[in-house]
């Protein structure tokens, strides 16, 4: 779904597939740690993560804490979208969970609008402008456990993000590369998943 702002297009998506895992076990810690310094590519897109320092959060008086039974941690985004945006964001994001589900919910930081690196921000690779402020984003996904059929768990991933107006005039350019997305992170979550049930 869209929604237009005088100055950009909010993208809002919604994804939902059911994987088989034990709740009990699955913890988004090894999940967030694992994908430390992966690079992803898919539809002419690169997407790569990393978890900030602790020097880096210092300098925005911010902490975090990937311990106990609610983590909490920074994710540093950098992306290049269809070859023509270069793309940077933090999410702030946290965990929680009950008898029967596990939310993880994420934001842009607005401690990353001031200057300074790492920092949410855009910039046209074509011309080599300057950097834009970014907008932002939040997402959750909530991991409920199933009765029906034993083992299996429904996953739901709601997301929206302010697309400004610049990257592509308007045009759903990128939002018709989301389902491409959400399929490829879907098989890569699967895989993981697998993996961890045969350790």
């Amino acid at each position: 779904r869209d929604a237009k702002t005088p100055d950009a297009i909010v993208r809002s998506v919604d994804v939902w597939f059911v994987v088989r895992a034990d709740l009990d076990k699955l913890d988004p810690v090894p999940l967030i740690t694992s994908a430390e310094g992966k690079v992803v590519d898919v539809a002419n897109m690169r997407f790569e993560q990393r978890l900030l320092t602790e020097e880096e959060l210092k300098a925005r008086n911010l902490d975090a804490r990937l311990a106990g039974d609610a983590p909490h941690w920074f994710v540093h985004l950098k992306s290049r979208l269809l070859g023509r945006i270069g793309f940077e964001a933090v999410d702030e994001a946290a965990a929680s969970r009950g008898d029967s589900s596990m939310v993880i919910a994420a934001r842009v930081s607005p401690a990353f609008n001031e200057p300074g690196e790492p920092s949410n921000h855009w910039r046209n690779l074509a011309d080599e402008s300057p950097k834009q402020p970014f907008q932002g984003g939040v997402s959750y996904a909530k991991i409920t456990k199933l009765h029906e059929p034993a083992g299996a768990l429904f996953v739901e991933i709601h997301a929206a993000f302010a697309e400004p107006e610049a990257w592509f005039r308007g045009a759903p350019i990128l939002r018709s590369k989301f389902s491409l997305v959400a399929q490829d992170q879907i098989r890569r979550l699967r895989r993981e998943l697998l993996k961890e049930r045969a350790e």
